[in-house]
């Protein structure tokens, strides 16, 4: 399982750029999503973020930009400015 793990990675990379560049994609825009699901989403993109730094910002392109108290990255101030 663990060895999907890198190729998962990098699909992720390739929608997120389609989502920035290509779509226009942006969270409040997509107000079908329910708010447990954006809460849930929120989480694990900052732990994706803290293994794939790289990404943040492309991240927040998408609206991803707005971390709680309780967010993996809250113990790391860098990840946590605004690009």
């Amino acid at each position: 399982m663990r060895d999907k793990v890198p190729v998962d990675e990098d699909d992720i990379d390739e929608l997120l750029e389609l989502a920035v560049k290509e779509y226009g994609a942006y969270l409040e825009k997509e107000e079908w999503m329910p708010e447990w699901f954006v809460s849930e989403a929120r989480e694990r993109v900052g732990n994706y973020i803290l293994h794939n730094p790289a990404s943040r910002d492309s991240w927040v392109a998408i609206g991803f930009g707005n971390w709680g108290a309780c967010s993996p990255l809250s113990g790391h101030p860098k990840l946590l400015s605004p690009p």
